[in-house]
Formats: C-alpha cells, structure tokens, sequence
C-alpha cells in the first residue's frame, strides 16, 4: 500500500475566517484605509507566530504524491 503522512504546520488562505488574526488584520487595515474604524485591536504582541501558504502546502502534498516511494514529510 503507498501511503504517506503530511504534518502541516500552521498556513494561512484567503479562505481564512475573520476571527483569525491574519484576516483581522488585513480587515482592520481596509476599514482603517475607508474611514470605518480608527484602530486595530490585538491581542499578547508577545506571541510569535510563522505561517506558510496553504496553496504551497497543496503543491507541496501534490509532490508527495508524485514519488516512487512513500515517506513521511513535514511541511512547515
């Protein structure tokens, strides 16, 4: 049986709900930018975060798929 194991780490898409900090941003940036808000509220600045793409991440699953032999991969 060919199977391989993908551990995705945190990615981020366009498809990303408003309650998330990414899209919080860029939400906040727009209504900034149109007059419809002043401020942008966050909350611990202390946290540290790192995403990727969820499009890369696919391309990435997609050539796992694409190999003779089945391993396990981290994409991150």
């Amino acid at each position: 049986m060919y199977a391989c194991n993908g551990i995705l780490f945190n990615h981020e898409s366009p498809r990303r709900g408003e309650t998330f900090v990414t899209r919080k941003i860029t939400r906040a940036a727009a209504r900034i930018k149109y007059g419809l808000q002043d401020k942008l509220y966050l909350g611990n600045m202390d946290a540290l975060r790192d995403w990727g793409f969820a499009g890369d991440f696919v391309e990435g699953m997609w050539r796992m798929l694409q190999q003779e032999e089945a391993e396990d991969y981290v994409l991150a």
